[in-house]
């Protein structure tokens, strides 16, 4: 009968060993509890790297003068800015983050805060008309640019204060920026003007309004993609204040689809009737070779689909 002889010592030696790992587990708790804790505020500049760190300690309120932590601080910002800057878009960046210590210790990774923090990382070509304009602050726009603020400036993504003022619909806004000699038609990284994004919002007064100050109404993105094509899914206004004013119906993006196409699969059947009138291809083929009522057939949108069978459409 010596199995359970052992079956018990093996138990105690277990419990022993568990008594001593909470044991010491408990010793390096009291050990850390009594280093100092301190949290770095980091102010960074970036730009394909780090170009200059600012380590503040907040519970000294000033800069950390410990060698020997900034360096540890610093081997933080090298590791986990390359992808805070990244998730952001940008190349270049300027922001804030948070790191713990223990001791001599960087125990903890940087408190980022949440995906919203404004602070976290900024585009150092934002200009404070940009960034009222991102608040949706007309007032505080127009003011900075009766001041004399550049209306031409734009971010690392080629936005610029009239594309933004176009997308918030901030008709007064836009007029302010083309009196003030913003350009109509400047582009964005993705080739689009400032009437890609009120068209595709359905901003009819800002799309009007850049029409009328010069706006090319076929202007088309680096996908292709007109304004036209922008407001197919949900703008029968700005659908219509665009044919009337030159847009090229029949115009096909990088896939081979044009405006009816679009209109078809969105289930807008008042933009698909505008279109059809406007002498629309409906039996243009996208890449795929699908037809406006190929995809409205597919989708279940039967109106839509008698609607085009009786423009002489087929699938």
């Amino acid at each position: 009968m010596r199995k359970p002889r052992r079956l018990f010592l093996g138990i105690g030696v277990v419990a022993v060993v568990a008594g001593f790992g909470t044991y010491a587990f408990v010793l390096h708790l009291r050990i850390k509890s009594s280093e100092t804790h301190r949290t770095f505020e980091v102010h960074y500049v970036w730009d394909s790297g780090v170009k200059s760190l600012r380590i503040v300690n907040t519970e000294k309120g000033g800069e950390e003068s410990d060698p020997n932590l900034r360096a540890k601080v610093a081997a933080v910002a090298e590791s986990q800015l390359p992808r805070i800057v990244g998730s952001a878009g940008l190349t270049r960046a300027v922001g804030r983050f948070y790191a713990d210590t223990w001791g001599q210790d960087v125990l903890y990774l940087p408190r980022f805060g949440t995906a919203t923090d404004p602070d976290l990382a900024r585009d150092p070509a934002v200009t404070p008309l940009m960034s009222a304009l991102d608040r949706y602050d007309g007032v505080k726009a127009r003011q900075l640019i009766a001041a004399g603020a550049n209306v031409n400036a734009s971010d690392q993504h080629g936005w610029t204060a009239l594309m933004t003022a176009a997308m918030n619909g901030d008709v007064a806004t836009v007029q302010a920026l083309l009196a003030a000699g913003a350009e109509v038609n400047a582009r964005n990284k993705d080739g689009e003007t400032a009437l890609s994004p009120a068209a595709f919002l359905g901003r009819t007064a800002a799309v009007r309004e850049l029409a009328l100050h010069g706006a090319d109404v076929n202007a088309a993105s680096k996908q292709g993609i007109t304004p036209l094509m922008e407001a197919a899914q949900h703008s029968l206004p700005v659908i219509k204040f665009l044919i009337a004013n030159g847009a090229e119906v029949n115009a096909t993006d990088a896939l081979g689809e044009t405006a009816l196409i679009m209109a078809a699969r969105a289930g807008n059947e008042d933009i698909v009737k505008t279109l059809i009138k406007a002498r629309a291809n409906v039996n243009a083929k996208d890449a795929e070779g699908r037809t406006a009522l190929s995809s409205a057939h597919q989708l279940g949108y039967t109106g839509i689909s008698q609607l085009l069978k009786r423009a002489g459409g087929h699938d």
